[in-house]
């Protein structure tokens, strides 16, 4: 039955029409460094011997906590950074202090995979210093170990500290170790909370970093930055997810070595710009971001937040004056991934997560200033051209048993803000229903004892909330339209298009994906509609692929679709551009983790990568959650990453409305069916009369 429904989608001819343009670029450090070429020397020194040198000698201590996990088993990154630090050759002012770990395993330098390692980096030279038991660089105990050594051990009038691996933002964190799960197969990672503890130990008010920074994805948040400003002068980290090589430590070094004087502002710049010209270097400069915060600066940022969602909070007892805000929110800036098929980092922009609140408050421009002020450098690529510099948690999507909302409690910046996100996650998990809303322990310092157990209990479910005022009908000219409700209307937060193919003879249903780049929307009177025109996105071989929207504004649409590389589950990465009608493979993307670790940035594909098209499929007795996948047919990339649209092969197609609303549930609308035979659709009106069959020619 399966492969049936797979034939007819492969049994189309190509004769298709270009929509993409190429992208042959290639991933490699930012230096173009080979780990396996560099003069390294791994003889042990004295552990006992301290460094020592005077305030005024313009030192720099550069420590990079090294969590290697499957960057360095699967791609060698760790090792290419450690080849870049022997590479910049610093001169006697500058040394990298390097603690590796975290990873099954290590490509270059030796470096074990079965202990911790601590090695010293200058002058072009790698020193292993020493090697300890085998621990988990998620535990803040190794982070607070390593710190304490190093500062002890090496004296140097600035410091600056890196924590190097994977991010999955405010939540989750950074530094997932690939050697330490837990008994439901989580890694272990540093939380903020932790980070915050380790530094304790080493940091006070007149000893601080002069920069600690982030080589991982989603960690520029506010959060973030209102932890580290107790313990730096300046953050950098980035908003979006970063590509595999990370940042240019050949420049870092470099650039410390001739500019000793400079302060973690220079440092920071300096990380950017090498950071965007190395991302550009290898095509990914587009979707790139990094900035450079002034911590002392983040206080005026938490009050202004604050302030501003304070208002918002006493405006949304009626949730009814929550739907623009969540609606504004849903098509805001946000990074990495928050849809249903990759997972949800759950990272908004900052500043454009107030605008998206602007109608609730009056003091929006307040916190966009003190952001500005805040964010001191920031690099981003066109992807990304109105990123602020700084994120903040905002609950796209939440799965059953997580436990984000108290995570994110132990770190908010605001007490209105925690209370709005504590309203908003409560009203989803209810539907809507506040009855049993208790909001007091927000406001009485108990917080850290609210209880918000609920949140771990969250599960999607058929909308109630979605009402037509004319149901979804076909019209003679085969446009599918709908108006929905005045009161509807007020809840609905997105619409998009289904559609599935239909294979009679085994009475099967194969899923080909959603899609909102045609579907009008008048958010005005509730009007909704959309014309089925046969056609859909294909490979070059003329497969088609299940496809499902993930990021849209004026510009350019992204779409993820479920794929196997080389024979490796992932998600390719589409971008539909809207002014030139083209589409092109921007790469594949893993999405995030159960351990909330965020894959690094798209990984571009190479000539010879094989790629199998994975499709949900379901008989039509069975629901939508007893969909099995099934593999399409193998597809060998040539460096072409055109994506077509192709016209559907002959055969019965369903199509309908998906409908979103603010507390995270569908509906699924009666589906409508079109025949395709050749250059003619049929349509049926399934909704008035499942028997009587209306087609209407209709020549493309």
């Amino acid at each position: 039955m399966k492969k049936k429904i797979i034939a007819a989608l492969l049994a189309l001819s190509m004769a298709a029409v270009p929509v993409g343009c190429n992208d042959s670029s290639s991933s490699s450090g930012s230096s173009g460094s080979s780990a396996e070429n560099s003069n390294t020397n791994d003889q042990d020194t004295d552990v006992d011997a301290e460094v020592e040198v005077s305030e005024e000698d313009n030192t720099w201590n550069v420590f990079v906590y090294l969590c290697g996990s499957d960057l360095e088993s699967n791609y060698g990154s760790a090792s290419l950074d450690m080849t870049e630090m022997i590479e910049s050759d610093c001169g006697e002012n500058v040394r990298f202090i390097v603690q590796t770990g975290g990873s099954d395993s290590w490509q270059a330098h030796d470096v074990p995979a079965d202990k911790l390692a601590r090695y010293e980096i200058t002058g072009g030279g790698l020193d292993k210093i020493e090697e300890i038991d085998k621990a988990s660089m998620g535990d803040e105990a190794q982070l607070e170990d390593f710190l304490k050594w190093g500062t002890e051990k090496y004296k140097a009038s600035k410091n600056a500290l890196i924590l190097w691996d994977h991010g999955g933002g405010s939540v989750a964190g950074v530094c997932f170790d690939d050697t330490v799960k837990d008994n439901e197969g989580n890694k272990d990672s540093l939380s903020l909370n932790e980070i915050h503890t380790a530094l304790s130990a080493v940091t006070g008010n007149d000893n601080k970093f002069a920069l600690i920074g982030f080589d991982a994805c989603l960690m520029s948040t506010v959060e973030s930055a209102a932890m580290l400003s107790q313990h730096a002068d300046f953050m950098v980290g980035s908003q979006e997810t970063e590509p595999g090589c990370g940042w240019d430590y050949k420049a870092i070094g470099e650039f410390l070595t001739t500019s000793p004087e400079a302060d973690g502002s220079d440092l920071g710049t300096t990380i950017c710009d090498s950071y965007l010209s190395g991302c550009e270097e290898i095509g990914r400069g587009e979707n790139s971001t990094l900035s450079v915060i002034d911590l002392s600066l983040i206080e005026d940022v938490q009050n202004s937040i604050n302030e501003h969602f304070k208002q918002i909070y006493e405006k949304t007892d009626d949730m009814t004056n929550m739907v623009e805000l969540i609606r504004n929110a849903e098509y805001a800036e946000n990074f990495g991934g928050n849809n249903k098929n990759e997972g949800y980092t759950n990272m908004i922009d900052l500043s454009a997560l107030i605008t998206a609140s602007d109608n609730l408050s009056d003091s929006g421009e307040e916190v966009r200033t003190a952001i500005s002020n805040a964010v001191v450098y920031s690099v981003s690529g066109t992807n990304h051209a109105d990123a602020c510099g700084l994120s903040t948690y905002y609950p796209y999507g939440i799965y059953d048993g997580s436990s984000e909302l108290k995570e994110f409690n132990n770190v908010a910046v605001s007490t209105y803000y925690m209370a709005f996100i504590n309203k908003l996650i409560y009203a989803i998990s209810t539907n809507g229903d506040m009855s049993g809303f208790d909001d007091k322990p927000f406001f009485d310092q108990s917080t850290a004892n609210a209880d918000l157990d609920y949140a771990d209990n969250i599960s999607e479910s058929e909308s109630q909330l979605i009402k037509f005022m004319e149901p979804p009908m076909l019209n003679e000219d085969g446009t599918y339209n709908c108006t929905l409700t005045e009161e509807s209307l007020k809840y609905t937060k997105d619409a998009q298009g289904v559609l599935q193919l239909y294979d009679e003879e085994s009475n099967a249903l194969l899923l080909l994906g959603y899609s909102n780049d045609c579907i009008e929307m008048d958010w005005d009177n509730g009007y909704v509609n959309d014309k089925f025109d046969g056609t859909w996105f294909c490979l070059g071989d003329g497969q088609f692929l299940s496809v499902y929207p993930i990021e849209r504004n004026d510009d350019f649409a992204i779409y993820t679709s479920p794929i196997k590389l080389n024979g490796a589950e992932t998600n390719l990465r589409i971008k539909y551009d809207f002014a030139s009608s083209q589409a092109e493979i921007v790469g594949v993307w893993d999405g995030i983790s159960e351990s909330g670790e965020a894959a690094r940035d798209t990984i571009q594909l190479k000539e010879g990568d094989e790629i199998i098209p994975l499709y949900y499929v379901a008989s039509v007795e069975d629901s939508s959650d007893n969909m099995v996948t099934v593999d399409g047919d193998k597809f060998k990339y040539d460096g072409d990453s055109t994506i077509y649209y192709q016209q559907l092969p002959d055969g019965i197609y369903l199509y309908g409305f998906s409908f979103d609303d603010i507390y995270g549930n569908s509906l699924l609308t009666d589906m409508v069916s079109y025949t395709v035979n050749g250059d003619t659709i049929g349509y049926t009106n399934l909704i008035e009369n499942e028997d009587e069959d209306t087609e209407q020619a209709d020549e493309e």
